[in-house]
């Protein structure tokens, strides 16, 4: 893919213009579909932000979204944007590089040593696949150790110096970087600007590019199939003000299942960007079960149960409120099953279900059971793609290269 701009310029123009950036999560092929539709109907540029339980090595076990590894992942998007005939522009972007971000690494409990290597495996896997824009996070620990903050900064160091060592100079390349931000809350504005701080003296010291995003928790968090955080707006007032003092742009995560009301804040208060994925996932299973309900099939339901059962994916998403994980009250069940059904839709015997459930749609005069999953995932997409006023803004972008040309 050959954009027009590259990603911190647009990161520029959108603050500018008063829109935020939306990072979707590729929680499956049909989400990747939705929005590449989406995009071309409404004009806006897509960020796609992978996790490394997403797309990653084959080495690795590659990704639960469709098994993609990040050669197929990059090669699927460019398919799929020719098929529907979008000529926008498209950032693929690394969502939480580094240690440990595999949830099968933290589970087998390898080394410091052994997670690095594994990370910059990984990070050289979308170099080559020539990834727009890569997040690096090194704050997961064993054991949810805490870790400080000169020591991630430090890990960051390491991490860019390494990426920049073995990176294709002529493909534009940028960096995010952000603290891990999955146990909700929000950071201090004093610590912010001290890692803000910290990082950028260590990185012109070490002659190495600055950021393009900082990730700064904000108050939200998701867990099972809601945001149980609460946006702080004068918090965040203040972090994007530091931001702004050191010439970065502002990036939220976890904003899934906020209310169209918050979200339409994010661009006038310039938040750059906002990362919104396991929504998306659940809106699809979402489709198929209420498809399944419609129809009396329960096959998808039953399988997607036993799914969950064989693993414990579903742990991170667990609230804590929910005291008991007994599987036999209904409303839990069907709660568990709507947030982690995507991280099945790859596999052979939930693919199959889905076909069966596809051809008793059919033969009950639902001709199309397929673009109903896409249409309910692309009104979810859009909802944000409203309140961050991303409508017709590749327009925008394109009248900004022109000015910049003349």
């Amino acid at each position: 893919m050959v954009n027009i701009l590259n990603v911190h310029e647009t990161a520029q123009i959108a603050i500018n213009n008063n829109v935020t950036l939306l990072g979707i999560g590729p929680m499956s092929i049909n989400t990747v579909k939705a929005s590449i539709e989406l995009a071309n109907e409404f004009n806006f540029p897509l960020l796609f932000i992978a996790s490394r339980n997403q797309v990653d090595k084959d080495e690795f076990g590659s990704g639960y979204a469709n098994n993609w590894n990040q050669n197929r992942f990059v090669s699927d998007v460019i398919t799929i944007s020719k098929d529907i005939g979008y000529k926008g522009i498209t950032y693929i972007c690394r969502d939480h590089g580094g240690q440990w971000q595999r949830d099968s690494e933290k589970k087998a409990n390898i080394c410091f040593q052994k997670a690095t290597i594994n990370s910059n495996e990984s990070y050289l896997a979308d170099i080559k696949a020539n990834f727009d824009l890569i997040h690096i996070d090194p704050t997961k620990e064993l054991l949810n150790n805490q870790i400080t903050l000169p020591v991630v900064v430090d890990r960051v160091i390491d991490s860019i110096a390494y990426i920049e060592s073995i990176r294709d100079k002529n493909h534009p390349l940028f960096y995010e970087i952000g603290t891990e931000e999955n146990g909700g809350g929000i950071i201090q504005s004093n610590n912010f600007e001290f890692f803000i701080s910290l990082l950028l003296e260590k990185l012109t010291r070490n002659k190495l590019p600055k950021p393009t995003f900082i990730v700064g928790q904000i108050g939200t968090l998701v867990k099972m199939t809601k945001n149980i955080g609460i946006f702080d707006y004068n918090h965040t007032i203040s972090l994007i003000e530091i931001c702004k003092k050191y010439s970065i742009c502002f990036k939220a995560h976890n904003a899934d299942y906020l209310t169209f009301s918050n979200l339409s804040l994010f661009p006038n208060i310039g938040i750059a960007g906002a990362n919104v994925a396991p929504e998306f996932g659940v809106s699809e299973t979402r489709s198929y079960l209420e498809l399944g309900l419609k129809l009396n099939v329960t096959t998808f339901e039953e399988v997607i149960y036993q799914q969950l059962l064989l693993d414990d994916k579903w742990h991170k998403w667990l609230d804590k409120s929910i005291i008991s994980t007994n599987f036999d009250n209904l409303s839990i069940r069907k709660n568990l099953i709507e947030a982690t059904g995507h991280y099945y839709f790859s596999q052979p015997i939930v693919k199959e279900c889905i076909n069966d459930l596809f051809s008793v749609a059919k033969k009950n005069g639902i001709h199309h059971p397929e673009r109903l999953v896409i249409e309910n995932i692309k009104r979810t997409i859009k909802k944000y793609v409203d309140a961050f006023n991303l409508v017709n803004f590749n327009k925008i972008l394109y009248d900004n290269l022109l000015d910049l040309k003349k």
